[in-house]
């Protein structure tokens, strides 16, 4: 009897993130950004990446990014 694989399944090699970028706000920044992601019923990491995707699809003509709609 072969056992069950336990845990999150596997993610695709391309739908995997390996890059990070990371920023700083002040307190308040932080807050309004809180507050615009909960508008859009999303996490703030989500949503951010979303409005960072984009703001650079926008500017490049969607030629250097692909945008994953949330799941």
């Amino acid at each position: 009897m072969t056992a069950k694989r336990m845990g999150r399944p596997p993610i695709a090699k391309r739908e995997r993130k390996a890059a990070h970028l990371s920023v700083r706000f002040t307190e308040a920044e932080h807050r309004g950004l809180e507050r615009s992601a909960k508008a859009a019923g999303l996490p703030l990491s989500e949503w951010a990446r979303s409005v960072i995707l984009a703001a650079s699809s926008s500017l490049s003509g969607g030629a250097d990014t692909q945008r994953r709609q949330p799941s």
